[in-house]
């Protein structure tokens, strides 16, 4: 379970950048939006203390901190550009 649940956590964020984008380009409500952003802000923040209670910040671990880095990356980066 604990192998799961952090994974889960990283692609609802590779999910909902594309989401937040495509919904920008339609016209959703500002709201709906915004509640994605939020949610994507307290999922990142929730991965960051679940890695640290599990200690899974190791250096075999490297590749997925790097993955969720690089989700985390793109995803403020598709939201600010």
């Amino acid at each position: 379970m604990k192998r799961l649940i952090p994974w889960a956590m990283v692609w609802a964020r590779v999910v909902l950048c594309p989401v937040i984008v495509v919904g920008a380009r339609l016209g959703w409500a500002g709201g709906w939006l915004a509640a994605i952003v939020v949610f994507a802000l307290v999922d990142d923040i929730a991965d960051g203390m679940l890695a640290r209670r599990w200690v899974a910040i190791q250096p075999r671990c490297g590749w997925r901190i790097r993955a969720r880095t690089r989700c985390s990356i793109s995803e403020w980066w598709r939201l600010c550009g």
